[in-house]
């Protein structure tokens, strides 16, 4: 994968700003390169606009004749969203990796346009579990439920036994400030 990164990206590494999609990928399939190829092999990195393109649905779109149809066969929405999203691992077997890391970037609604980065992991194998990091210590059932579907869907789609996610909440280092949660992502 490669990843350009402009000066207004550089703009954002500066003391106070909020790191960007641009930052947080280039940090972290720089960091993924430079580690051990057993860790390669096992760990599977989406990039951050994976979740936007996963959660695209929730917002309907009009005159797209893709979702009329899907709607018209009565797809579940779980399932039309891995639709939206196949191609991504149209070449990747998720459950022959041990870790699959989603970095999110959630807008948190505030009129200055301020977001939210987090980082959920589903860790596979024997006791399957999707692990919450997030720096403000925040619940993100949503996000949870959205990433727990993919991932069922996506086994059942490939073939694979269908897993029972437990959840875990881990208690990462939380931030002090209100904007260097990019940071705890990377």
């Amino acid at each position: 994968m490669s990843i350009v990164v402009a000066s207004s990206d550089y703009i954002r590494l500066r003391h106070g700003a909020y790191l960007n999609d641009i930052n947080v990928d280039f940090s972290n399939f720089w960091l993924f390169q430079k580690a051990e190829g057993s860790v390669q092999d096992s760990v599977h990195l989406f990039p951050a606009n994976f979740y936007v393109a996963l959660v695209a649905l929730q917002r309907p779109r009009t005159g797209s004749v893709t979702e009329a149809r899907e709607l018209a066969e009565g797809l579940p929405l779980p399932e039309r969203r891995h639709g939206r999203v196949a191609r991504w691992t149209r070449n990747t077997q998720l459950y022959d990796k041990d870790i699959v890391l989603f970095p999110i970037c959630l807008d948190t609604g505030r009129s200055d346009g301020e977001q939210h980065w987090l980082l959920l992991a589903a860790l596979l194998g024997q006791d399957p579990l999707v692990v919450v990091m997030d720096s403000l210590g925040k619940d993100r059932q949503d996000q949870l439920t959205e990433v727990k579907e993919y991932m069922v869907t996506e086994a059942r789609v490939k073939g694979k036994e269908v897993p029972d996610f437990r959840v875990l909440r881990a208690q990462v280092p939380q931030q002090k400030d209100g904007f260097n949660c990019g940071v705890f992502v990377t």
